[in-house]
């Protein structure tokens, strides 16, 4: 598949209440290559150059002032099939985000939505006509935080559990360790061992959702493999590789569900 350009706009609401550091990290977690960046304060004849189907919006005016309330980081990515890829990945990101991907206009990023329309889109922020504001004049200074990130980036343990129903498939656990050491994560340790019915339940707490005696019992009565993982900020970036808690609802084939 040919590779592709887009663009990804972090709203302002993203900027104030830091979200674009895990916006950052989930793109470049998900392989989606950053080839430029440039802050901008749009106005909204800007706005309507940079997405002129979203004048059509029912919402459009709500949508409008949480973009032209302030800066806003414009990404250009890169990417196989980027604007699929991003469509894919993106309910997944605003679930991360602790938003509900619809079209209310409070979110904190704003994706391509239509191949046609990457190239415009880009071609109207990344231009001259859009004058880039100073990173220092807001106090949001993105190479700083790179270089205090690779400073001091941390390098964690956790433990992924595969269920009984992916532990009993050789294939899926080689896949699933494959995706684990292949984003640079180190297997330190990997053991099969069958829940009590007390770590069964644990567990479900600890996923933070309902849980009924029928999926204790099939988690305490079968063998479940157990992997100690270390890797830089492996308890965040596990969980974004994990993908959403829904199966069906996963559609990023890189994800571990």
């Amino acid at each position: 598949m040919e590779s592709t350009e887009a663009l990804v706009l972090i709203k302002p609401n993203g900027l104030v209440e830091a979200k674009y550091r895990t916006i950052l990290e989930f793109l470049s977690l998900n392989l989606i290559e950053e080839v430029d960046r440039k802050l901008v304060w749009l106005n909204d004849t800007q706005l309507k150059n940079i997405y002129p189907a979203c004048i059509d919006r029912k919402n459009y005016q709500t949508w409008s002032d949480s973009i032209t309330s302030g800066v806003s980081l414009a990404l250009k990515v890169r990417g196989e099939g980027i604007v699929f890829k991003l469509l894919e990945i993106e309910a997944e990101l605003k679930e991360l985000l602790g938003e509900v991907a619809n079209k209310s206009g409070d979110d904190s990023v704003e994706i391509t939505q239509e191949i046609d329309e990457a190239s415009q889109e880009l071609d109207a922020i990344f231009n001259n006509s859009v004058k880039e504001v100073k990173s220092t004049d807001y106090k949001i200074d993105f190479e700083k935080w790179s270089k205090t990130r690779a400073k001091h980036t941390k390098v964690q343990t956790t433990v992924v559990i595969l269920k009984p129903d992916v532990a009993q498939n050789p294939d899926n656990v080689k896949r699933i360790k494959e995706i684990i050491t292949n984003r640079g994560f180190r297997i330190c340790s990997s053991r099969e061992k069958r829940l009590s019915r007390k770590d069964a339940i644990r567990l479900c707490k600890n996923e933070g959702r309902e849980w009924s005696e029928k999926e204790i019992i099939f988690l305490s009565t079968s063998d479940s493999i157990i992997m100690e993982i270390e890797g830089e900020e492996a308890v965040f970036s596990l969980n974004v590789m994990a993908g959403t808690r829904d199966p069906e609802k996963c559609e990023e084939k890189q994800s571990l569900r």
